[in-house]
């Protein structure tokens, strides 16, 4: 049964003093975290999340994130509002989302449910003015298929698996201790920083008072685009800490606004029966489906069970020993 509980939503960031402290030694302080990461994980065999989130794009804000020059996208502001349900067994997932969201051209209403995890790995979409499609992923990418509203509330339960990647390419254990604090939502923080290849930076502060959970992220892009995260928590009993709401913001080089995102938990419920349902996805006759696990990829009709027929000029060789 799923429990609710009310909320408290973040609609703003609170500032922080930074201030420089004595350094830690970076492999003791990730280990401290790994610890209490570990801890709260083993408190929580399964889950069950209802999540409801709100959006806002700016005009022309998806034209600046993915540098489209040739296109005002959105045409103008537009707000998206939708449900989520997040199912969790060990490291297998269950994501839904339902409602109007943005859907790669435009805000409109879109249906998605996601299987993830080394049971299961495959997706459906429904948008509008797009085919019912699916997708069975080149691998299991916990980071792709999860997206914003889910990352967070992974991260909190299973960041400190290696196999989860709730840090794009990059794990806990690729961070470095930044040695400095913050005064952030009353409690003083300390960070951990991470740099990609390419030059973006991720940076999360945690509160060492409370097992070490996330109080604010920031994911600066080598771009100038940055992102704020900042998280606030409810207690559960038996289990601790668990996230209750959440807030982006993501502004441009230019310090233009380009997408807010506000998250709240609904209701949940931890460490209960998982129905093996959960793991059935059960596609409509002739859906199409998009194979990235073949190389090179290709789309297949697919039938109920996922058994398929190949598409009309793909080659039977390439469909030969491969499997929804």
């Amino acid at each position: 049964m799923i429990r609710a509980f009310s909320l408290l939503l973040v609609v703003g960031l609170v500032g922080a003093t930074v201030r420089a402290q004595p350094p830690v030694p970076p492999k003791l302080l990730i280990e401290q975290i790994e610890d209490a990461w570990k801890a709260r994980a083993d408190k929580v065999k399964t889950a069950e999340f209802v999540l409801e989130v709100e959006e806002f794009y700016p005009k022309g804000s998806i034209s600046k994130v993915n540098g489209i020059s040739d296109k005002v996208l959105p045409r103008e502001d537009g707000r998206a509002k939708f449900s989520a349900r997040f199912v969790m067994d060990g490291l297998q997932l269950r994501l839904e989302t339902d409602g109007i969201k943005w859907t790669g051209s435009k805000i409109g209403p879109t249906r998605e449910v996601a299987l993830c995890g080394p049971k299961v790995n495959k997706r459906v979409e429904e948008a509008q003015g797009k085919p019912y499609q699916g997708y069975v992923p080149g691998k299991v990418d916990y980071f792709q298929v999860m997206r914003d509203p889910f990352r967070p509330m992974t991260r909190h339960l299973r960041g400190v698996d290696k196999q989860v990647q709730v840090f794009g390419s990059s794990h806990l254990q690729d961070y470095r201790a930044a040695s400095q604090s913050a005064v952030i939502n009353g409690a003083m923080c300390t960070n951990i920083t991470n740099l990609s290849d390419g030059g973006d930076t991720w940076t999360l502060w945690l509160d060492p008072a409370r097992d070490w959970l996330v109080t604010r992220e920031t994911f600066i892009f080598a771009s100038g685009i940055r992102t704020d995260c900042d998280y606030k928590y409810t207690s559960v009993a038996g289990v601790g800490p668990m996230l209750a709401s959440w807030t982006a913001r993501t502004i441009g080089s230019d310090r233009d606004a380009l997408k807010t995102q506000s998250v709240r938990v609904l209701a949940s419920a931890v460490n209960i029966p998982v129905l093996e349902s959960e793991w059935n996805l059960t596609l409509k006759p002739g859906t199409r489906v998009h194979y990235e696990v073949w190389s090179p990829s290709a789309t297949a009709v697919i039938q109920p069970d996922w058994t398929y027929s190949p598409s009309p000029g793909t080659s039977p060789a390439l469909l030969r020993g491969h499997t929804a």
